[in-house]
Formats: C-alpha cells, sequence, structure tokens
C-alpha cells in the first residue's frame, strides 16, 4: 500500500499557483493513502523499502511527476503493471529500492530485468 500520492488537478489545465511573500511557486499537494491515528505511516520491513517515479509524458505539460513510496517490491509492481496497462512509457517509470543503514540511506535503481522477473511471477 503506497503511503503518499501526488494529487493531479482537475481543473481547465492550469497550474495551481500559491504566493508567498511575493513568490509564485507551484505546489501540487500530496495525499496520504494510508494513515493511522497518528498521522501517516508506513512500515518498514527488512530496513528496506521501495520509491516508485512516474515521470510525466514529455509532450503533457499539466501532469505532475508521481511518486508513491512502497514497503515491498511486490506492491510496487502492482502500480508498475497498472501504468503498464495505461500505456505509460517504461523510459517515464523509475523503481528505486532504499536501504536504512546505521546512519544514512543508500538509495540504487531496481533495473528492468528484476522488475520484468517480478512482473511475469
Amino acid at each position: 500500500m503506497p503511503l503518499f500520492r501526488r494529487k493531479k488537478s482537475k481543473s481547465s489545465g492550469k497550474k495551481k499557483v500559491m504566493s508567498r511573500e511575493k513568490k509564485k511557486t507551484t505546489s501540487p499537494s500530496i495525499i496520504p493513502l494510508g494513515t493511522d491515528s497518528k498521522g501517516p505511516s508506513l512500515k518498514v520491513e527488512e530496513n528496506k523499502f521501495y520509491i516508485l517515479v512516474k515521470k510525466p509524458e514529455e509532450d503533457d505539460e499539466d501532469e505532475i511527476k508521481e511518486i508513491i513510496l512502497y514497503s515491498t517490491v511486490k506492491a510496487s509492481i502492482i502500480q508498475i503493471k497498472e501504468y503498464l496497462k495505461n500505456d505509460v512509457d517504461v523510459e517515464n517509470i523509475e523503481l528505486m529500492a532504499v536501504k536504512i543503514l546505521d546512519e544514512a540511506l543508500e538509495a540504487e535503481s531496481v533495473p528492468w530485468n528484476k522488475i520484468a522477473v517480478e512482473l511475469i511471477g
């Protein structure tokens, strides 16, 4: 189950703009998907979690980058299958594994050959 998903604007194609001290910036909303009384949470198993990134198509200016956190690779594969069913180009999908070390994080991209094995299995 993903923890956060960025909310897409369903307006007339205009980007939401928020002003702060006379500076205009675009700020996509973040929707917590799994919450409890303490707020959003993600239980990390074996000191590893996964980040799935769907980049916008180059010709779609209104689409924003979607970033979802998962506690297991199998959960992220379900979303990758959905992206592929919806004709998202594999060049716009990236899965990263993040290891929690003693006092640091180590992130690496999951290669497509490993993703393919999970997709088939």
